[in-house]
């Protein structure tokens, strides 16, 4: 699997045989804070997404989906997903957050500019 480390970004090129990861991880943790977007084509050779995170209490993951024209397409579409998400829990002003949490999502929306570049 391809994989790029946190902030020295060179977008691999996408690989039709095995899922391309980027993956952004914020401490040195095992289980610390992390995003992460996978792209791989289907069988029908239209493209797929998978996206994760993990901030605090806050996490989610799945399996591929999605039948995009492009890898490209797949990769904005999961870039666009997060930082509306990521955007919407630093917007509300009744969000449990921690500061520490509004950090790593600030850093996430940060990491996701760099990919989507």
């Amino acid at each position: 699997m391809n994989s790029q480390a946190a902030f020295d970004f060179m977008r691999p090129a996408f690989a039709v045989n095995e899922p391309t990861k980027f993956r952004i991880d914020l401490t040195d943790k095992l289980y610390g804070p992390y995003c992460e977007i996978c792209v791989m084509q289907n069988d029908d050779r239209t493209w797929a997404k998978k996206i994760g995170y993990q901030i605090s209490y806050m996490g989610m993951g799945g399996p591929f989906y999605g039948a995009y024209i492009t890898a490209e397409a797949a990769l904005e579409s999961a870039v666009e997903y997060f930082r509306q998400s990521f955007q919407r829990t630093l917007d509300n002003p009744c969000s449990v957050q921690s500061d520490k949490d509004r950090v790593h999502l600030r850093r996430f929306l940060a990491w996701l500019d760099e990919v989507s570049e």
